[in-house]
């Protein structure tokens, strides 16, 4: 619309310099608007992205932590398990599966 609207004016002020000078400049006001909207966005996106790719590093750490504290946690159980059934001298099957599935898991 609007550069329809210009190049009206600019055929018609090739003629008479005077014709449309308030269209123009709200064409070209409006152009710029545009423009200027269209940058503000994509600024906007890029620095959200930048926040998803820092989101999305702090997650992979945090992953990585929770990961290495279950592996922690599970070998804290076997342990526990093996001091139990050392301390009570426990040779039953139950304490020995035990042992087994926690070393083994």
């Amino acid at each position: 619309m609007s550069a329809s609207i210009s190049n009206n004016c600019l055929e018609e002020s090739a003629r008479s310099p005077l014709f449309c000078p308030v269209q123009v400049v709200a064409a070209t006001s409006e152009e710029a608007k545009e423009s200027a909207s269209v940058g503000v966005l994509q600024e906007q996106l890029r620095a959200l992205q930048a926040d998803v790719d820092a989101a999305s590093r702090r997650l992979a750490v945090t992953r990585s932590r929770v990961e290495s504290n279950m592996k922690r946690v599970d070998d804290l159980r076997a342990e526990a398990v093996r001091h139990i059934c050392s301390q009570y001298q426990y040779g039953s099957i139950a304490c020995l599966a035990a042992t087994s599935a926690h070393t083994e898991g």
